[in-house]
């Protein structure tokens, strides 16, 4: 589409809209333009397209996986992080809670470990195509 401004310079949009108000409710408004497919600069990929190519297999290993939250905890989650955002950050969150409380009521530090327990068995019942095919698999939703 090709706009010709009132100073008489000639402007070029590529895949846009020229929305024009109406005359009556706004004589001296501007003209506003809107890209229609607006498109990556660099790629050339539409933003508005759902469908984007999966991306290139990163294989994990459920071993290490296991053994990261072993050790670390719930930031072993981190070893998997594209896919397991909502699960870190529960129990993350969670594992700072119960920290907090058993400074007081030292009961609360078998919650900590019964939250270990299931961190590692979370980690462990996943099928290896879950760590191979990462990081196109589908995220899991919360437990």
């Amino acid at each position: 589409m090709r706009t010709t401004l009132e100073s008489g310079v000639a402007l070029s949009f590529h895949n846009c809209k020229v929305l024009e108000p109406p005359n009556s409710a706004f004589p001296n408004s501007a003209k506003i333009v809107v890209m229609m497919n607006p498109q990556d600069p660099w790629s050339g990929s539409n933003y508005s397209d759902p469908t984007y190519p999966p991306l290139a297999p990163k294989p994990r290993s459920k071993v290490v996986a296991v053994l990261l939250v072993v050790l670390f905890g719930s930031f072993g989650y981190l070893y998997t992080y594209r896919l397991d955002k909502k699960i870190f950050y529960l129990g993350l969150s969670t594992s700072v809670l119960l920290s907090v409380l058993s400074l007081r009521y030292p009961i609360f530090e078998l919650g900590s470990f019964a939250l270990l327990v299931y961190f590692i068995y979370d980690r462990a019942k996943l099928p290896r195509s879950y760590y191979q095919n990462y990081p196109n698999e589908i995220p899991r939703s919360l437990p």
